[in-house]
């Protein structure tokens, strides 16, 4: 009896944290930033809405204006700067962790498949300062 009572206390308390840590607020409760989500469309996204806070979320931390150590000194903190990435092709490879190039955000998973379109979007547009 107090086995079965202990696994299904156990199986409770299980169901109600997958259910709390795969809210899509997680990521804002954690990091402060807002999650991006895929319940609209990918498509017209533009630098400063859609872009910059990604960058933001994922890759300042390594390649902002405060740190680019063990970055290969690569800042992408500003338009232009991301846009070279953008125009060569090595910003979509990195991120899509396609072969030949760094996967990013280094060491870590690649992107959410929402978060990739995003940027695939962007780049796909021109790149636009917009």
């Amino acid at each position: 009896m107090k086995n079965t009572l202990l696994i299904t206390g156990i199986l409770v308390a299980l169901v109600i944290l997958l259910s709390i840590g795969c809210s899509k607020n997680n990521v804002e409760t954690i990091t402060g930033q807002s999650a991006t989500t895929c319940d609209n469309d990918t498509v017209n996204m533009k630098y400063n809405e859609n872009i910059v806070p990604l960058m933001k979320l994922h890759c300042y931390y390594c390649h902002g204006d405060a740190n680019t150590a063990g970055s290969g000194g690569i800042n992408l903190a500003t338009y232009d700067n991301l846009k070279l990435y953008a125009d060569n092709s090595k910003l979509l490879g990195d991120l899509f962790h396609a072969p030949g190039f760094v996967p990013m955000p280094y060491g870590m998973p690649k992107l959410s498949d929402c978060d990739l379109n995003v940027f695939l979007d962007w780049v796909q547009n021109g790149a636009q300062n917009n």
